[in-house]
C-alpha cells in the first residue's frame, strides 16, 4: 500500500514537471487576422491565417490561435461550403458504404472507396460520428443516399434533407426526411447560443455548422501536442463557430478522430492538412464528403497560386508555385508567353519559382503577366518580425522536445490511471 501510495505521488511530481516544462517552449505565432477578435472566445486571438481555393469552389481556411496568457496555441483549419451552388454537395459514409459488416477505416480510405465505388470527386473529407471503438459500428444517426440505417438514439444529429436542406438536430427530432445523416457528440449553438456542457477539458475538435444563409461551415482543431496546439473546450468551439457566422452547430466526433483532408485548386490528390493526436489517421466508421459534380473543362479561366500570401523575414528565399485553373479549379495550361514579374526589386529578387527578400522591409507583389497586362497577384511581405532562420531552427528544436515531452507525459498519465 505504502509503495502504491509512493508510486502515485511520484507520477503527480513527474506530471507537475512536465506540465510546468512546457510553459517554457514558446508558441509559434505571426501577425495576421481574418475575424474580428472580439467575435472569438475572450483572449483568444488568431496569429496567422492562410486561404486556399478547392476544386469545385469551396474554400479551406488554416488558422492559428493563441492565448498568451495561458500559453495555449491551437492549430485549426476551417471549410466554408455553398451548398447552393448546384455541383457542390455534402454526403455521408461509413466504411465502404456496407453496414453487413461492422468495420473501421480512415478518413482517406473511405474517399477512395466513395469516389470509385458511387463515382463522385471528393473535394474535401472530415471524419464524422460517434462509434463503438469495440466493433465499429456506428452510434446514433447514420443515413446514406436517401436511406435510413439507423436511428438518433437520441443523440444530436447532422443532416441533408431530403430538399438538400442542412439541419443540426437534437436526437428526439424524426428523421422521416432525412437523405445524409451522422450523429454528434454535442450541440454547440441553438439559434445563435451555446448550448452545449462545459467539463473544461481541452481536445481535438470537430465541429459543422449552418451559417445564416443556409451555407456550411466546418472547423477541425488539432490538440493534444502542446505547445504546437492544445485543442478546444465546448465552449471555445461553440464561440468559435459563432465567429465564422454559424447560427446553428454540432460537435461531431473528436479527439483522435479529428481528421480533415483536402484537394486544393489546380491538385488532383485529396491530401491529409491536420495533424492527427496519435500521429497518423485513425480508423473511424463514418465520415463526411463534400463533393462536386463539376467536370474539367480544359479551358484557361483564372491563375492559380500555391500559396495565397509570402509573408517572410529579410534575406530569405521562398518557393511558391502557379498554375492555370479553369472556372471549377482544376488544373489547365498557363496562358502562352505569361511571365512571373517581382512589382518592386528593392523587396528582393526573382528567380523562377522563388523569391529572394533583400534587406529591406515593405510589402510587394509578385505579378503574373500576358502581353503587358497584369492577371494575377501575389502579395508579398517582408518584415523584420518574421522569424529567421535560426528561429525557426530553435522553434523546431523545441517542438521536437515538446513532442516528447507530450510523449512521456502521455505514459505517466496512462500508468496513474491503471493505479
Amino acid at each position: 500500500m505504502q509503495k502504491t501510495d509512493a508510486f502515485k505521488k511520484f507520477i503527480s511530481v513527474v506530471l507537475c514537471v512536465l506540465m510546468l516544462s512546457s510553459l517554457l517552449i514558446p508558441s509559434v505565432s505571426a501577425e495576421g487576422s481574418w475575424i474580428d477578435d472580439a467575435n472569438l472566445f475572450p483572449d483568444r486571438h488568431i496569429t496567422a491565417e492562410s486561404m486556399y481555393h478547392l476544386v469545385g469552389g469551396v474554400t479551406e481556411r488554416q488558422v492559428t490561435f493563441n492565448n498568451a496568457a495561458k500559453n495555449n496555441q491551437i492549430k485549426g483549419f476551417v471549410l466554408e461550403v455553398d451548398i447552393n451552388d448546384p455541383n457542390t454537395f455534402v454526403k455521408a459514409m461509413y466504411n465502404d458504404g456496407d453496414l453487413d459488416e461492422y468495420k473501421r477505416t480512415t478518413v482517406r480510405d473511405q474517399a477512395t472507396i466513395f469516389e470509385n465505388d458511387f463515382g463522385y470527386n471528393v473535394v474535401a473529407a472530415v471524419n464524422g460520428g460517434r462509434y463503438d471503438t469495440s466493433n465499429g459500428a456506428p452510434a446514433g444517426a447514420l443515413a446514406m443516399n436517401g436511406t435510413l440505417y439507423q436511428g438518433s438514439w437520441d443523440f444530436p444529429y447532422f443532416a441533408i434533407l431530403k430538399d438538400g436542406t442542412p439541419v443540426v438536430r437534437y436526437g428526439n427530432v424524426p428523421m422521416d426526411d432525412v437523405a445524409e445523416a451522422v450523429s454528434g457528440m454535442e450541440m454547440l449553438l441553438v439559434n445563435g447560443q451555446f448550448t452545449g456542457a462545459d467539463d473544461g477539458s481541452l481536445h481535438p475538435r470537430t465541429a459543422v455548422g449552418i451559417k445564416a444563409d443556409g451555407s456550411l461551415v466546418f472547423l477541425m482543431v488539432d490538440g493534444r501536442q502542446q505547445p504546437e496546439t492544445c485543442g478546444m473546450t465546448y465552449p471555445e468551439l461553440a464561440q468559435t463557430m459563432a465567429a465564422l457566422g454559424a447560427v446553428n452547430a454540432m460537435a461531431l466526433d473528436g479527439g483522435g478522430s479529428t481528421t480533415v483532408l483536402t484537394q486544393r485548386e489546380s491538385s488532383d490528390s485529396l491530401d491529409l492538412r491536420n495533424k492527427p493526436s496519435y500521429g497518423v489517421e485513425r480508423t473511424v466508421a463514418t465520415s463526411l464528403m463534400i463533393c462536386t459534380t463539376a467536370e474539367p473543362t480544359g479551358e484557361f479561366d483564372h491563375v492559380s497560386f500555391s500559396v495565397d500570401r509570402i509573408f517572410c523575414a529579410v534575406n530569405t528565399p521562398v518557393s511558391f508555385d502557379v498554375y492555370g485553373a479553369d472556372k471549377y479549379g482544376f488544373r489547365t495550361d498557363l496562358p502562352a508567353g505569361g511571365k512571373l514579374v517581382l512589382a518592386d526589386e528593392s523587396l528582393g529578387t526573382l528567380s523562377g519559382k522563388t523569391f529572394y527578400s533583400s534587406s529591406k522591409t515593405g510589402i510587394t507583389t509578385i505579378n503574373y503577366v500576358v502581353d503587358g497586362e497584369v492577371i494575377a497577384s501575389l502579395e508579398v511581405e517582408v518584415s523584420k518580425e518574421a522569424d529567421d532562420l535560426i528561429t525557426q531552427a530553435f522553434k523546431k528544436l523545441a517542438q521536437a522536445f515538446a513532442n516528447i515531452f507530450n510523449l512521456i507525459r502521455t505514459f505517466f498519465e496512462k500508468m496513474a490511471e491503471r493505479i
